[in-house]
């Protein structure tokens, strides 16, 4: 195969990738009654280090300021984050994860670990660090494509 066949076919699998494991992670997640977009928006929370704007949030996660706020209050309903207002400046409003969703998390743990295992178990160290770097190198051409 020449390299364009390989990049249309890669840009196919990501897209196909993307929503196997979207469809997989609300399959898992229906019990808790949570989706994968309310799953990794927690995720994100609980990594940016401190209680995040929601325009942050939304610019770490890639989406529309709209549609982070959507998930965020549907969250906030089930009791999983606290979306308040910033008390230095009253035009920002923040979010933070809940005692409830901490108790979530590490409940979720050893689930999550094994899940994760056995996604990646098949694939040898050096090609999936190859893969993460391939990918990180195609979000960052993306989003200077985007900006353009």
């Amino acid at each position: 195969m020449e390299r364009i066949e390989y990049e249309r076919e890669l840009i196919v699998r990501i897209f196909q990738t993307s929503n196997v494991l979207q469809t997989y992670l609300d399959r898992i997640l229906r019990e808790d009654q949570l989706t994968a977009k309310q799953f990794f928006t927690m995720i994100f929370i609980g990594n940016i280090g401190h209680d995040p704007k929601i325009s942050e949030l939304s610019e770490f996660t890639h989406t529309s300021h709209q549609n982070t706020k959507q998930v965020l209050l549907k969250l906030q309903k089930r009791d999983y984050v606290d979306i308040y207002k910033d008390e230095q400046d009253s035009r920002v409003t923040r979010v933070r994860l809940t005692t409830k969703a901490m108790q979530y998390w590490q409940q979720r743990s050893n689930d999550d670990l094994r899940t994760i295992q056995s996604l990646f178990h098949t694939i040898q160290d050096d090609d999936l660090k190859a893969t993460l770097q391939g990918l990180k190198d195609i979000t960052t051409q993306l989003l200077q494509l985007q900006n353009e």
